[in-house]
């Protein structure tokens, strides 16, 4: 099996939310839109003024995204995916939603027919099911 992950879904286990996906078991490979990052570490940044969260603990979470991160294949932001961000979705769809979905859609197209969905966004996830992806998490 072949996973795409947003960014919910590694959020989720960075705060130790209830409700964290366990790994699938013959998990291939996980990928994921490289905006990826860029949404952790602007979140741990906002919780750590938000929860005034101290150093040692946004320490040890950004350390766990890091480690997360090598274990992530990272989808470039590539003009073919910009465009297909802005073309129409079946649903409602923010705009960092339309490009992991567009990140996703690609991908699948090129590398993995099979890929699998985990979010825990349900709009997201709404999506992705409207576009023919299994769906994990939401």
């Amino acid at each position: 099996m072949r996973a795409y992950l947003d960014s919910s879904v590694l959020l989720r286990r960075i705060f130790g939310e209830p409700g964290m996906l366990a790994e699938p078991s013959g998990l291939e490979y996980v990928a994921s839109s490289e905006i990826l990052k860029i949404e952790c570490f602007r979140t741990l940044d906002r919780m750590r003024i938000s929860l005034k969260l101290d150093d040692d603990d946004i320490s040890r979470r950004s350390e766990a995204v890091h480690v997360a991160l090598r274990r992530i294949r990272l989808i470039r932001f590539t003009h073919a995916v910009s465009e297909r961000a802005m073309q129409p979705f079946p649903t409602l769809l923010r705009t960092l939603d339309a490009i992991h979905l567009s990140s996703a859609i690609l991908w699948r197209e090129k590398q993995a027919p099979d890929l699998a969905f985990f979010t825990h966004d349900s709009e997201l996830a709404r999506a992705a099911r409207a576009m023919g992806f299994p769906i994990s998490g939401a």
